[in-house]
């Protein structure tokens, strides 16, 4: 059997499907209700599988003062409205936003859990003059390489390069270190779903994969780090601190 593997951003595995180009889509968001009616208008049915749970950790170069920021603050840095790092408790100057490409479909889910709020503010966009990276370690390398940056990565993708900031979640409480213990408590405020799709229910051998990437030793290369994913299941023990 051959297998063809490509990437792009949730945007375009779901545009695969729709196509019929492709049999599996990987997402990182949920599908959007005018994908699924273009879906529905050409035949196909997406079918949602729900495989991991990823955290968003938000990343500033190490030599930043800031440890900690709330998740209203966060929206007022990436929607322009706080500019100076001395707002938030640091030093230096202008803060360089360094954001992912709207394909992507962590672009969307910081978008959705931190810019609008948790969806309560609909109307927040992010900021122009932010900085577009095409993918999760462009945005490490571009933090780690700018002492004014901040941005955001998966979890799996932090290094001693980078400095993850402490998150309070809307509406106050304590900040809460973007551990993975923490995403399957679902305690870190910046975390989601991750999402296999497929024409219909999977069968044959496109059914046996995806029993095997929820079962264990699909999710024991979850943990791994593949694609910087989080344990489902809280019965297996990934209590480890990042």
């Amino acid at each position: 059997m051959e297998i063809a593997v490509s990437g792009g951003g949730s945007g375009t595995g779901i545009k695969a499907l729709l196509s019929g180009s492709a049999e599996i889509a990987d997402a990182s968001r949920p599908i959007k209700d005018q994908e699924r009616k273009a879906a529905e208008a050409a035949g196909i049915h997406p079918t949602e599988h729900i495989v991991a749970y990823d955290g968003l950790a938000v990343i500033v170069h190490p030599s930043n003062p800031v440890t900690e920021l709330s998740v209203e603050q966060l929206s007022d840095i990436f929607v322009g409205k706080i500019r100076q790092w001395r707002e938030v408790g640091g030093t230096g100057g202008d803060i360089v936003l360094i954001n992912r490409d709207s394909s992507s479909g962590t672009w969307e889910a910081f978008k959705n859990l931190v810019v609008t709020l948790n969806g309560t503010a609909k109307d927040r966009d992010y900021a122009p003059e932010a900085l577009a990276a095409p993918s999760n370690q462009a945005v490490l390398d571009l933090v780690a390489s700018t002492k004014a940056a901040i941005g955001y990565v998966g979890l799996s993708y932090l290094n001693e390069r980078v400095k993850a900031l402490w998150i309070t979640p809307v509406g106050g409480g304590a900040p809460v270190p973007p551990t993975v213990a923490n995403v399957q408590n679902r305690s870190y405020p910046i975390s989601r779903a991750l999402y296999c799709y497929t024409n219909g229910e999977p069968i044959g051998k496109l059914g046996e994969y995806i029993q095997w990437i929820k079962g264990p030793e699909g999710q024991a290369i979850v943990e791994h780090s593949i694609t910087d994913c989080l344990l489902l299941y809280p019965k297996i023990d990934v209590s480890r601190q990042l």
